[in-house]
């Protein structure tokens, strides 16, 4: 099971999630489930770099789009990002944004290698840039 960690900034009602360890289909579902409503998240950021993913398939990618869409209506255009510094984990955020966006029109989507090309993804859109939570290490520059 996954460790999953989640800051939520008030100020800017900015949701970082942070993934660590061998994750299922049902680990990011109860998490979407429970922060996509209750939080009013307006940015959620998702941190895979300590992810491992390989119990994730298909029918999983699937079952978590559709928790996602489930909570779309608590957050109508808010952008979902996702990083993963891994080739494997940056594959599989690639094929999951290219088939959400098919049926979340109107939320970017995007999914990025390191958080310096989120940060760089956040100024082109004229949003403040982020930062990992500085209680764990940095591994995903």
């Amino acid at each position: 099971m996954a460790e999953i960690s989640s800051y939520f900034d008030s100020h800017d009602q900015t949701l970082t999630i942070l993934v660590s360890g061998p994750a299922q289909a049902g680990d990011f579902v109860t998490t979407i489930r429970h922060h996509y409503q209750q939080s009013g998240c307006q940015l959620v950021i998702w941190d895979l770099c300590d992810a491992d993913l390989r119990l994730i398939d298909t029918a999983d990618l699937e079952q978590i789009m559709l928790a996602a869409r489930q909570c779309s209506p608590h957050r109508p255009s808010a952008p979902t990002l996702f990083i993963g510094n891994h080739p494997f984990i940056y594959g599989m955020l690639r094929m999951y944004t290219q088939q959400a966006r098919t049926t979340r029109i109107g939320a970017p989507i995007e999914a990025f290698r390191n958080w310096d090309q989120l940060n760089q993804w956040l100024e082109n859109e004229e949003l403040p840039t982020r930062s990992r939570p500085s209680s764990l290490l940095d591994s995903c520059r």
